[in-house]
């Protein structure tokens, strides 16, 4: 396992669509503005076929006071054919976490996929 420091949640995303390209399996997380940040990569992610799991933070977009969770954020890119988990608890996001490396990797399916909370 290693990690890689990023400047934004752009660069951060970029880094990811790289490594998956070349078979490593990845993980990004992201909330709210940062992931509006990086929304050209997360098309790109989709449209190369790339496995990658994002685990979502959902919060208001665009509010100073954005700390609210109503799921704006990441239903903002319903289009950019993430397969989206959305989680009720901890327990959830382990399991549905799981479930989306299982389901991206599929070679059938080869899709990213969002784990929300």
């Amino acid at each position: 396992m290693t990690s890689v420091n990023a400047e934004s949640e752009l660069g951060a995303m970029m880094i990811v669509n790289g490594a998956a390209s070349v078979g490593v399996r990845t993980f990004n997380c992201s909330a709210s503005q940062g992931l509006a940040l990086m929304k050209e990569p997360l098309w790109a992610a989709s449209g190369m076929a790339l496995p990658v799991v994002l685990g979502v933070t959902s919060r208001s977009a665009g509010r100073p006071q954005g700390l609210v969770s109503d799921f704006s954020d990441c239903f903002s890119e319903r289009d950019a054919s993430f397969v989206q988990y959305v989680c009720e608890n901890n327990q959830e996001i382990v399991d549905n976490t799981i479930i989306a490396y299982k389901v991206g990797e599929d070679p059938r399916i080869l899709l990213p996929a969002f784990v929300g909370v």
